[in-house]
């Protein structure tokens, strides 16, 4: 009986060693890979889309400001692009991108695709905001996802290069 004792003592010490191992190594690594800008006058039907789905109210994403849209020559799209790669053993669900708005921030155009990591992959997401011109390309940037229905999230700082 004693022998069964410390058998099952030692199983739970390398269970709770297999954890902290799996807890300790494991995560989704963020890396920024770039900000593309791009003035709204020269993608003058997508901002005419965009205006109408916000009159609408059929806009899908988030919008920061209650202004309406003026003329786009007023206006900048900025793309953001950060590399995931996923060090665990399980599928990142539900990954989401998101940019924390600054003053003269209009929307963000929502991700209507769903996105999943693969255990042990890396990929590429992206997320758009609309901004006014001459707005600098700094801000903070959030990476969300779940494990096994788990919420994790990662704040990553977009400084401008």
């Amino acid at each position: 009986m004693r022998a069964v004792a410390v058998i099952l003592v030692v199983l739970c010490l390398a269970a709770f060693a297999g954890i902290a191992y799996l807890y300790i190594s494991s995560g989704v690594l963020v890396t920024g890979t770039g900000c593309i800008a791009a003035d709204a006058v020269h993608q003058q039907e997508y901002f005419a889309s965009l205006k109408s789905s916000i009159r609408n109210e059929t806009f899908a994403g988030t919008v920061f400001s209650a202004e309406d849209l003026r003329d786009p020559d007023q206006y900048q799209f900025y793309s953001y692009t950060v590399r995931l790669k996923n060090n665990t053993f399980l599928n990142a669900e539900a990954v989401e991108l998101t940019v924390s708005p600054m003053n003269g921030d209009i929307l963000q155009i929502g991700d209507t695709e769903m996105h999943t990591l693969r255990a042990q992959t890396s990929g590429d997401i992206s997320a758009m905001i609309l901004t006014a011109k001459g707005m600098h390309n700094v801000r903070e940037l959030t990476v969300s996802w779940y494990f096994w229905g788990l919420p994790f999230s990662v704040r990553f700082p977009y400084d401008g290069h």
